[in-house]
């Protein structure tokens, strides 16, 4: 049953006229003020006072696609204040530049990705209740590990954010995630997994009316007291999603802003079982208004439709050759992070990527295409190239190392053993994907095989499967201890 939200109306702008306000915010600079952005000076009071009819949306709460404030106060605080003090936090923790180009790309991929994207429902988001059985799983494994517990054996980490990142004041207001597969700890059942993912797919299946298949399933995301999240764009292949509130302890609503499809501006309050559905690729979502509890306990999952990253990958180099120079450089620096495809070979080398296939799958049957888009992404942190050139030679063993899927890594094994040990034209092996993504139950069972633990990457000449966990991950990570467990020896590049 779906349930109201709250609704405010947004005056729309379309995207030239958005496109063309990006590039003129440089204008809004003023000599002295009581309330500036502290990453340029720019004004922070009202731009309300020019148009008193504005009402709520964009920038307004936070900013969203700009760096300044349409309103100076809002349910009577001074907006621009926690801005301000949001930014200085970060400052304080990082240094300006990274929070201020983190900043930089979160604005501008909220402008420009969007109107790119296609949309699969009339709003762009509902709310709903949880199947009743995947609610079930969560909250008794949450009962069981949650903050007041005191497990002796908890699957409940810190969790790590990119330095600098705004997306949450994380400097301020830690996030934990309780994890569901912990390789070193308690972890929810495989099975009990699957019904969560599966529940929750055929729901988004039938919201949306197209074909999904699974992308991520984070842990429970636990917000702190004061947390703010600001409003932003999932990158791809993030695309049709889905957030559970698993259990909360607030002293009031923490509500959800969405600005729809249909340009209006709505915030979603949320009691433990309900369930938001969004398309996260194109409707702005964040709570930029301060968490005022003890916690909230989130589950996120992701989906994306058959095919449709590597489609948009095309359409983004097609419209981007039409857009005015400075609008596709910010898009491009936007999208500086985003999932690329990695083939396994050329595209006439399909025998190749056909003999990794489990041999159960038809290599022309729709399953076929599930199984090579699921586990043919992964982020390409090797290159320093903004360019994202195409890196060669990645098989599907790498891919599934880097996810850190064990079983399906098992499955390659047996129909290509010798796929786990080969290099792409980085000199990477899936024993540096899976060190590097902290994958501890692959590391150790690469090594098992007999993946070397100290070999090279880039010919002999980069680093090796520790040096990488150690500049990746947190010093007490579990991968970092099996690694040493099996004699690795840190080596960076060069050494």
């Amino acid at each position: 049953m779906f349930v109201s939200v709250t609704m405010f109306r947004l005056p729309w702008l379309c995207v030239v006229a958005l496109q063309v306000l990006w590039v003129a915010k440089g204008q809004h600079i003023i000599e002295s003020a009581t309330e500036t952005d502290p990453r340029r000076g720019h004004s922070a009071t009202s731009q309300s006072e020019e148009d008193p009819s504005y009402s709520y949306g964009v920038d307004v709460s936070w900013p969203t696609h700009h760096d300044y404030l349409y309103r100076f106060n809002f349910d009577g605080k001074s907006r621009a204040s926690v801005y301000r003090e949001f930014l200085q936090g970060c400052f304080h923790a990082y240094g300006s530049e990274t929070c201020t180009q983190n900043e930089d790309d979160r604005i501008a991929r909220n402008v420009a990705q969007p109107p790119m994207q296609t949309n699969f429902t009339t709003m762009g988001y509902a709310k709903v209740a949880t199947p009743t059985k995947t609610l079930h799983l969560l909250q008794k494994y949450w009962k069981e590990y949650s903050p007041e517990q005191q497990a002796t054996r908890s699957p409940r980490v810190r969790e790590t954010w990119a330095k600098g990142d705004t997306h949450v004041n994380h400097w301020a207001s830690p996030t934990q995630l309780l994890l569901l597969d912990h390789p070193d700890g308690p972890a929810m059942p495989v099975q009990d997994r699957h019904v969560i993912i599966s529940q929750t797919k055929e729901l988004l299946e039938r919201w949306s009316q197209t074909t999904l298949i699974p992308t991520s399933l984070y842990g429970i995301r636990i917000y702190t007291n004061g947390t703010i999240l600001s409003p932003h764009v999932d990158r791809l292949p993030l695309v049709l999603s889905a957030i559970i509130n698993v259990a909360q302890d607030v002293q009031e609503p923490w509500p959800l802003e969405v600005i729809g499809h249909d340009g209006k501006a709505r915030n979603i309050t949320m009691e433990a079982g309900d369930m938001i559905l969004y398309e996260g690729h194109s409707v702005i979502h964040g709570r930029p208004f301060a968490l005022n509890g003890t916690y909230f306990a989130n589950v996120f999952l992701h989906f994306e439709p058959l095919q449709y990253t590597k489609q948009m990958e095309a359409k983004i180099m097609q419209q981007s050759k039409t857009k005015r120079k400075t609008v596709k450089q910010r898009f491009q620096e936007a999208l500086s992070g985003q999932w690329t495809r990695k083939d396994t070979a050329k595209e006439e080398a399909s025998s190749q990527r056909n003999s990794n296939l489990p041999h159960y799958i038809d290599p022309d049957s729709e399953e076929a295409v599930r199984w090579r888009q699921e586990f043919y992404y992964y982020r390409d942190k090797t290159q320093n190239d903004k360019r994202r050139n195409r890196v060669k030679g990645v098989t599907t063993a790498h891919i599934v190392a880097a996810r850190g899927n064990l079983g399906q890594l098992k499955e390659i094994e047996t129909s290509d053993p010798e796929s786990l040990f080969k290099s792409d034209s980085n000199g990477w092996k899936p024993i540096h994907e899976a060190a590097r993504g902290g994958r501890t139950e692959v590391v150790e069972y690469l090594i098992k095989k007999g993946a070397d633990v100290n070999e090279r990457t880039n010919e002999g000449q980069g680093a090796n499967a520790l040096w990488w966990a150690k500049h990746q991950l947190p010093d007490d990570h579990p991968t970092i201890r099996v690694l040493l467990q099996y004699g690795a020896v840190a080596i960076g590049p060069n050494d």
